[in-house]
């Protein structure tokens, strides 16, 4: 049998979560994204947990903090349908907080986890108890608020964004155009599998033809025109989502065979630079060789009395030694 698109594409395992956790960027869109597809998936909340922890800890600090906002993103919005990852979180955090310590790790990595814990406890979402005992096996200060002008706390305090606090800036990263593109990708994959869940979902009765000549009750007909036309804007909706994937994946290919030129002719100039530079070492050494033998040869020898002279005159009065001649 064939495999379904959204199984070839998106099929929940703790390998493609892994996958998708390792090439998670800092990105909020990007974040929001992937905490989304894994809520899609809550029935999986253990198996989700267990390997985001098993990634964090695999992940050098850079990518620990990308992996704890989308902790914190899961963890916020999730409570709307239910608790299982905010308990299933409490239960290995303190593990991951005393790790962390063990280990040392980056001041910015404990001021990235001191912020979360301070945006935690500022909206409720785990005990005071639970906060002050991670903030003490981490070894981790609070996150002392800023003072902002009048009207701009309270105007904060409501943010809807689970990477804010009251007190502090986004916890996003920027990323270079690459990166973006290949962010944009990975949105647009998980964006599709979502929707070709939806396709795939529909039973193949409903695309039956045959069934208008034997179905005779007009309810069943309603009820079967009804279905067809909610099927077709599933498959409407998936249709315009494949069409933008595949823009994005256009575009990132594009970028690519843009680097390779730039990189090919940058190395062509190199290269010719290289063989400038050779030539001209070539031309100085040859010139250099060939004034040493010029100097060694245009050198005259010295004649000993002009020797003598320059040490009579240089010097003090000089007397040479009477000759054997003279003493006798």
């Amino acid at each position: 049998p064939t495999a379904t698109f959204s199984s070839w594409m998106s099929a929940y395992s703790e390998e493609v979560l892994a996958m998708k956790l390792t090439r998670l960027n800092g990105s909020q869109q990007a974040v929001q994204t992937l905490s989304h597809w894994i809520m899609y998936h809550r029935k999986r909340f253990k198996t989700s947990v267990d390997t985001w922890k098993r990634v964090f800890e695999a992940s050098l600090d850079p990518h620990k903090k990308v992996l704890l906002f989308l902790a914190n993103d899961i963890i916020q919005n999730s409570r709307k349908k239910g608790q299982e990852f905010v308990q299933e979180f409490a239960l290995i955090l303190p593990g991951v907080v005393a790790g962390m310590a063990q280990k040392g790790g980056e001041s910015e990595m404990k001021t990235t986890l001191a912020r979360v814990l301070g945006i935690w406890e500022e909206r409720g979402v785990y005990q005071a108890e639970f906060i002050a005992k991670l903030r003490t096996d981490g070894n981790i200060e609070p996150v002392v608020p800023r003072e902002q002008p009048a009207g701009v706390a309270s105007r904060a305090a409501t943010t809807t964004s689970p990477l804010t606090s009251a007190s502090d800036t986004p916890l996003v990263f920027p990323t270079d155009p690459f990166s973006t593109a290949l962010r944009e990708v990975d949105e647009a994959s998980v964006l599709c599998a979502l929707a070709a869940e939806k396709v795939d979902a529909l039973p193949e009765s409903l695309f039956d033809a045959s069934r208008t000549e034997t179905l005779s009750d007009p309810h069943l007909s309603s009820v079967w025109q009804s279905e067809l036309e909610d099927s077709l804007k599933a498959i409407i909706d998936l249709q315009g989502k494949l069409v933008e994937d595949i823009q994005r994946r256009e575009r990132v290919i594009n970028l690519l065979t843009d680097a390779l030129e730039d990189q090919s002719n940058n190395m062509e100039t190199a290269q010719m630079r290289l063989r400038q530079c050779d030539d001209r070492l070539k031309q100085a050494e040859g010139i250099l060789e060939d004034m040493r033998h010029r100097s060694s040869h245009d050198t005259p020898s010295e004649d000993p009395s002009s020797t003598t002279k320059r040490q009579k005159t240089s010097g003090d009065e000089w007397t040479p030694l009477p000759s054997m001649k003279q003493k006798q």
